[in-house]
């Protein structure tokens, strides 16, 4: 399930890997752009601007038919379902909040009520999402989440840095924030159970951003292979909670991007192809994670972890090391041909200034 611009305008395409005679469908006709899908079993729920504004509609696969959730007059986007729960961002209060609707009950709730929120996932009771705190006399955004069997909001542990992109299976949430490797800041991904209070981290010095997580499996994009003339280009990597193990799933020269993950099954974009598409492929057939290249930089470990990412990128990639050799080399013989010519022609001198004083 996936947006596309194939028609002049954003429509919602779904692919049945199982049991579909056309694989690929078309979901949305209408000539209004829908976009950010997001899929539950036969819903599909998307953001749509035919009104003039963006509201919150939803698809049946069985039924083949379309409802409309939201109708308020703001703008309600970046949808998530969950069993018969729709969360999304509402600005109909003059700032961002979250709101959720029951397809039991077919009611709608306002689910925060101070700060800007924003960028909503649902699993089971628990809503994660963006929450805007000032610290340091700065607004930023962190993750809370609210549980709807106890009504109760809180903040994921952790600090006051910006943090973004939440995903959440279960009572795990993970997500993307700043960190600081010596001279650089790039992002990395951290898991956090607020159940069992367990957390994982990448750990690596380049850029992890855009997670997704379901049961055991996270997936996350990985800025570290670096190309000369080419610069840095982006993968899919899976981390396994249960083995504790990071494996590349992607190895193509161009980008794999906003990887999202179910079932065993991760797709991903990927502009192989001089535009973007949609990939898949299996957990099967992941594969051991290569030692990472990337430019000359300063690398410092974070906090050991037997669940965090061990290994350690080399400060100088290898396409630098060679032309260096090969640099020094051509340097060394020159100096002796040099050396000898010079050599050969002092050598001469002595001679011909005796010849001349005969």
């Amino acid at each position: 399930m996936y947006q596309d611009a194939r028609n002049g305008n954003w429509d919602i395409y779904v692919y049945t890997v199982e049991g579909g005679v056309e694989p690929e469908a078309r979901v949305t006709t209408n000539t209004a752009n829908q976009m950010e899908p997001s899929i539950f079993g036969n819903l599909i729920v998307y953001q749509d601007d035919r009104n003039g504004n963006w509201d919150i509609y939803m698809y049946d696969l069985l039924s083949q038919t379309e409802t409309r959730i939201t109708t308020n007059t703001a703008t309600q986007q970046y949808p998530d379902i969950d069993g018969n729960r729709i969360v999304w961002q509402d600005n109909r209060n003059g700032n961002l909040d979250v709101y959720m609707y029951d397809l039991t009950t077919q009611t709608e709730r306002r689910v925060t009520t101070t700060s800007s929120n924003r960028n909503p996932a649902i699993s089971g009771d628990l809503i994660a999402y963006e929450k805007t705190v000032t610290a340091n006399n700065a607004q930023r955004y962190v993750i809370y989440y609210f549980d709807l069997s106890t009504n109760a909001e809180a903040q994921v542990p952790g600090t006051l840095d910006q943090k973004s992109n939440p995903a959440i299976s279960g009572t795990r949430i993970v997500y993307q924030t700043p960190e600081i490797f010596e001279l650089e800041t790039q992002n990395e991904i951290i898991m956090q159970d607020v159940a069992s209070e367990a957390t994982w981290k990448t750990n690596n010095a380049a850029d992890q951003e855009k997670p997704d997580i379901n049961e055991n499996l996270i997936v996350y994009e990985d800025h570290r292979t670096y190309t000369m003339y080419v610069g840095y280009t982006s993968d899919i990597y899976l981390y396994n909670i249960d083995s504790q193990t990071i494996n590349q799933v992607t190895s193509d020269s161009k980008n794999q991007v906003s990887p999202a993950v179910h079932g065993g099954r991760i797709v991903y974009m990927d502009d192989r192809n001089g535009n973007w598409d949609i990939y898949m492929t299996t957990v099967a057939y992941a594969t051991a994670a290569p030692t990472p290249s990337t430019p000359p930089r300063v690398w410092a470990p974070g906090p050991s972890s037997t669940e965090s990412e061990t290994e350690n990128p080399p400060l100088i990639p290898n396409e630098f090391i060679i032309l260096a050799t090969i640099a020094l080399i051509t340097a060394i013989i020159t100096s002796i041909i040099l050396a000898i010519i010079y050599e050969k022609h002092n050598s001469r001198k002595p001679a011909k200034k005796t010849a001349e004083n005969t």
